[in-house]
């Protein structure tokens, strides 16, 4: 028997275990409950749903990726420049310039995988993969110059200089293709894209949120714009003289001679247009292909380029304008051209649009 005295919780265990019992439960309930309003919050309950956020983070994500491969593209311009002999170097750039494709090339596995989850083990096995490839033929061989076995037909280079074999060797690893299934970095790039176009969201034309605009009086049977600067809903409806971003102005508004084939099957596709006064991301989907169309046309030649890809089997080559450098995938062929002048890309979208749009 206990000699309980009034408010000693020291001679109450039962009690005060039950109250504490009783406080814990609720304080996880409200947790729960919290935690609960918070994933409702960041995820939303119908999945199959696109929202105006995923478009944006879309968009953003993509322009990464778009900067990061555009990196590497540089850094092999730069160092097929370095191979010319125009330029002195060391062996510090060569092992400057491994570190800085790595760098660039798992950023660019970021972005992926933010774009398209699944592919996520797949691009990051693949950095490991590159990554131990160069541990394996370049730092681990410290001053060791001779020509290595994935590289004896590959690394080719008439000076006998060290530095020289050495950037040779490296440049045959970024461009490939190489032996034995070993991966390059041009391939790498390749497989980033094949994963990350055909995954980027097409607009849910039943979701109300997504303030999806129709282009007025066009012969185009499904052309919808998001404005990316809009922050409230106002005309659902536009004419071209109404846009305001550049880039998409100049594609619809072009009077060359169209390829009419091209222009007819282009008239039945569905197209989204992603709008900004001087960018613009045009997804398009023509007979189950994927199109897509980056363009930022902002007067500044360092910043301003121009991004295509399209799915196999193609329209046409001809959609391509003759300044872009372009890669083959099994799936599709992109190009890309950057340091444009405002008037070169005028007449490269002028093309384009006069191809799809007439």
């Amino acid at each position: 028997m206990f000699a309980l005295q009034k408010g000693d919780d020291k001679h109450r265990p039962y009690i005060v275990a039950e109250t504490k019992i009783k406080a814990d439960n609720f304080n996880s309930k409200m947790g729960e409950n919290t935690l609960k309003s918070l994933f409702d919050l960041l995820i939303p309950k119908d999945k199959s749903k696109t929202s105006v956020n995923d478009i944006r983070l879309e968009f953003v994500r993509f322009r990464k990726l778009l900067e990061n491969s555009r990196a590497l593209m540089s850094l092999m311009e730069d160092a097929e420049e370095k191979m010319r002999g125009e330029y002195i170097f060391d062996r510090q750039y060569v092992l400057s310039l491994i570190d800085e494709s790595i760098e660039y090339m798992s950023m660019a596995a970021f972005d992926l995988s933010v774009i398209a989850q699944d592919a996520s083990e797949m691009i990051y096995g693949l950095v490991d993969e590159l990554k131990a490839f160069t541990q394996t033929y370049f730092i681990e061989r410290k001053k060791d110059i001779q020509i290595s076995s994935p590289f004896i037909d590959l690394a080719k280079t008439t000076s006998s200089e060290p530095e020289f074999v050495f950037l040779a060797q490296v440049l045959a690893w970024m461009k490939g293709p190489l032996p034995n299934g070993n991966v390059s970095v041009t391939e790498f790039v390749r497989q980033v894209f094949d994963k990350a176009v055909p995954a980027l969201k097409k607009a849910d034309m039943s979701n109300p949120s997504i303030h999806l605009k129709k282009l007025a009086h066009s012969t185009l049977n499904c052309f919808h714009l998001i404005d990316m600067d809009e922050a409230v809903k106002s005309k659902m409806e536009l004419s071209i003289h109404e846009l305001k971003c550049r880039p998409l102005i100049t594609m619809l508004t072009s009077n060359a001679t169209a390829n009419h084939s091209i222009a007819q099957e282009s008239a039945d596709a569905k197209w989204l247009a992603l709008m900004e006064h001087d960018r613009l991301s045009l997804r398009g989907i023509i007979n189950s292909r994927d199109i897509l169309i980056e363009v930022t046309q902002s007067g500044y030649m360092d910043a301003d380029f121009m991004f295509m890809f399209i799915s196999h089997p193609l329209i046409s080559n001809t959609l391509f304008p003759q300044n872009f450098k372009t890669l083959m995938t099994d799936k599709a062929i992109f190009g890309w051209s950057y340091h444009l002048s405002d008037y070169q890309i005028e007449q490269s979208l002028t093309h384009i649009g006069t191809s799809l749009f007439n």
